[in-house]
């Protein structure tokens, strides 16, 4: 490929959002409103992709329901059930990090597609290219070359189904491994969030007589908090992965996961 014919990789989204086929579609239009985004890779394992999911084929699958809404109220009957395998479009039509960004724009154009994943070897998952981030080259004063743009990764959370929630140390860049720390959770029911704050033990009592506080692990990558009996008083089913943001407010590190908003309850492309 010419040197003057950039590929790809100087403008795909590294480590795109991804969805199981097994999930419901519920989930995955929770997914695409938590990360703000119109597409979702769908993955086997997160890593071989094996179809697409865009908000228009999500928007087809609940139309219907939500016609039968009554102007002005509150659902009353649960969404329509389904897979997201069931509504995805595949197979995928896919890009790798040596597609030039004009092949990929043309594909994008003939076919009509909003995104194309950027797959490697064994078709796994390396990034995602859509129209959006084509527009964005195309409106540049400069031609950028791969490595002339930082993407900063910011690392989630984690919450297992023995109830541990596992935060990566780096959000806390005062923490020493095997370090004695308290942890104090916080629930805000406006946007469903959790707080956390640490303080060193050996602060002394005062640290032990805060309510809820619990004693942390810290390793030299991850800090584990349990929180079985948190999740249990506030009745939240939350599993999976947290986005982490900082409210420098109140000193919270916050936690906000995709949470269901009923109570009774991760080829188009475009």
């Amino acid at each position: 490929m010419a040197e003057d014919d950039p590929t790809v990789r100087a403008i795909m989204i590294g480590n795109p959002r991804t969805v199981l086929p097994q999930s419901p579609a519920v989930r995955a239009a929770q997914i695409m409103v938590q990360s703000r985004v119109r597409h979702l890779i769908v993955a086997e394992n997160h890593e071989e992709v094996v179809g697409v999911l865009s908000e228009r084929q999500i928007l087809k699958h609940f139309s219907r329901w939500l016609g039968e809404m009554p102007e002005g109220e509150r659902p009353r009957t649960a969404p329509p059930r389904c897979e997201v395998q069931e509504i995805m479009a595949t197979p995928p039509i896919t890009a790798t990090i040596d597609t030039s960004i004009r092949a990929a724009a043309a594909v994008l154009a003939s076919k009509k597609l909003g995104c194309l994943p950027v797959v490697g070897n064994h078709n796994h998952l390396v990034g995602l290219v859509t129209s959006v981030d084509v527009l964005r080259y195309i409106g540049r004063d400069r031609v950028r070359r791969p490595g002339d743009e930082f993407r900063v990764f910011r690392p989630s959370a984690f919450l297992g189904k023995d109830g541990r929630l596992t935060v990566p140390v780096g959000y806390f860049p005062k923490l020493k491994a095997d370090e004695e720390i308290l942890a104090v959770l916080a629930f805000a029911a406006r946007g469903k969030r959790i707080g956390v704050k640490l303080f060193p033990r050996g602060d002394g009592a005062k640290a032990e007589e805060l309510h809820g506080a619990r004693p942390a692990t810290v390793s030299d990558k991850y800090l584990a908090i349990p929180a079985e009996d948190f999740l249990k008083h506030y009745g939240l089913d939350i599993r999976g992965s947290l986005e982490v943001t900082e409210d420098r407010e109140t000193g919270y590190l916050v936690l906000s996961p995709v949470l269901s908003p009923f109570s009774h309850g991760p080829v188009d492309h475009g």
